[in-house]
């Protein structure tokens, strides 16, 4: 076939856009067409071009209409994202308002009822030591059981002013043995529980020693309730990455999903006493140290608690603006900005 056989007809709309090209042989007879031959090719070709524009016209519309609704799916799902991200937000404003009422409150009550625990400690002592020889073993449990209830409330006091006033820290030398073994002796252990401790002596760390030695305290009084009927608490100690990590494992009664999530939400507690700002105290101290504290625990299996302290602190002067810089605990506590 030659080129000169062949007639191309661009197939044009009547704005004059080309939308394709026809291509036509020379009839086989080889005469070559007349324009009166050609005239019901260019009606052909005028319907043509009139419906391929027409069906890209309709093909543009289906694809912008489809693309109209992916953008508008996705423009309602970030509304109601926005909309669930300011609930939320509202929420935890609304909480670390009250939370900062609760802890001015604390503050003020925990000042207050100071001095008269100090009096019943004090006379507490002075009826033990003057009823000692004379006293009957009713009148003695009496008195323990006073005593034991003003170190109670005592504690209760302290947490208190602990989670209402900022955390600074009072850093010393020391090991995570020396820590731990100070956190035992502080704590009475039932003679049907063994304990463990194979925290190291051989690293130091630069910590504020009472705030550390209070959070093994409140994580081991809490092992120890959580196995009633006896069991193995196992500490140990280990460094990693310029930290120390303890860990604190109980054969406990373990803890479910849904107390894990809010288990360092302050005025949270699963005891039957108690306020719910121990291990909310202990996350703050940890944290001050710029550390972290995480829980882990299956129901019935026990549980094991994570304390990573950092050997060397990033702030000299004290743990409230590492501790600022965690958002969970602005959102939950409150503080001096």
């Amino acid at each position: 076939m030659r080129p000169q056989d062949v007639l191309f007809v661009p197939l044009r709309t009547p704005n004059g856009r080309i939308v394709g090209i026809v291509s036509m042989r020379y009839p086989l007879d080889g005469k070559k067409p007349t324009r009166e031959s050609l005239m019901p090719l260019e009606l052909f070709i005028h319907h043509a071009a009139i419906l391929i524009e027409n069906a890209q016209l309709i093909e543009s519309l289906e694809k912008a209409r489809k693309e109209l609704a992916q953008y508008a799916d996705e423009l309602e799902q970030k509304v109601e994202e926005r909309t669930r991200t300011l609930i939320e937000f509202q929420d935890k404003l609304l909480k670390a308002q009250r939370l900062a009422v609760i802890g001015e409150l604390a503050g003020m009550v925990g000042h207050d009822l100071r001095n008269p625990l100090t009096s019943m400690t004090g006379a507490a002592y002075y009826l033990k030591k003057r009823l000692a020889e004379n006293c009957d073993k009713k009148m003695m449990e009496m008195i323990e059981i006073i005593e034991k209830n003003i170190a109670y409330s005592n504690k209760i006091i302290n947490d208190l002013l602990d989670y209402s006033r900022d955390v600074k820290l009072d850093l010393i030398e020391t090991t995570p043995k020396r820590v731990m073994e100070e956190a035992l002796a502080a704590v009475e252990i039932p003679k049907n529980i063994q304990v463990v401790n194979k925290a190291k002596s051989s690293v130091g760390i630069k910590v504020d020693f009472e705030k550390l030695k209070r959070v093994f305290i409140n994580l081991i009084r809490n092992a120890v309730e959580a196995m009633p009927n006896g069991g193995t608490l196992t500490i140990k100690s280990r460094k990693r990455n310029g930290t120390i990590e303890f860990t604190l494992t109980d054969t406990g009664v373990g803890m479910s999903e849904e107390v894990l999530k809010r288990l360092w939400t302050p005025l949270f507690t699963t005891k039957a006493k108690g306020m719910g700002f121990g291990l909310a105290v202990c996350k703050r101290f940890v944290e001050a140290h710029g550390g972290s504290i995480k829980a882990e625990s299956t129901l019935g299996k026990g549980a094991t608690f994570t304390v990573t302290i950092p050997i060397e602190p990033k702030n000299e002067e004290g743990g409230e603006n590492l501790w600022l810089k965690t958002q969970e605990s602005s959102l939950l506590t409150t503080t001096k900005t």
